[in-house]
């Protein structure tokens, strides 16, 4: 192997990582949607707690509740039940947890948070790991991208 050759074979290798590291993070999609985007994540991270088969139906004594429902289920987008002022067979969706405090995923957004790392309430809650902020941004985008009604996108 000629000299030429060999030192263009070294510079190539040289030059892989540098390429494969400039697209370790993708990119935050411009449109998330519930079901591509966002489930994936809470699958993940939150389902083992929110989802109604997996959880009790109240937070743990002593959560800190702030005013969010006490049943909200993160595996599926859509609410059941007659979610009524006072009815307890509501079992709301990610969609409408989305939307339960002023400005439009404020209490969601609040909690998956990756600056709120060390808040107690959080999540996931402490001891598991904060999301990431490539998780973090995908949710807080799709809380932001509303579609006619208000919701996020499904």
């Amino acid at each position: 192997m000629s000299k030429a050759l060999l030192a263009s074979v070294f510079a190539l290798a040289a030059t892989v990582p540098v390429l494969s590291l400039s697209g370790c993070s993708p990119e935050v999609p411009v449109n998330p949607s519930f079901a591509r985007d966002v489930q994936p994540i809470f699958n993940a991270r939150c389902v083992r707690c929110h989802d109604e088969t997996l959880r009790a139906e109240v937070p743990p004594a002593g959560y800190p509740n702030n005013g969010a429902p006490k049943i909200c289920h993160l595996n599926r987008y859509a609410s059941t039940g007659d979610c009524s002022a006072g009815s307890l067979t509501c079992s709301l969706g990610a969609s409408q947890c989305a939307n339960i405090a002023p400005g439009m995923g404020g209490y969601l957004a609040a909690r998956v948070d990756p600056a709120v790392a060390h808040d107690p309430a959080r999540m996931p809650p402490p001891p598991a790991p904060a999301l990431s902020e490539y998780e973090s941004a995908v949710v807080n985008k799709w809380l932001t991208n509303l579609d006619a009604n208000g919701a996020p996108l499904p």
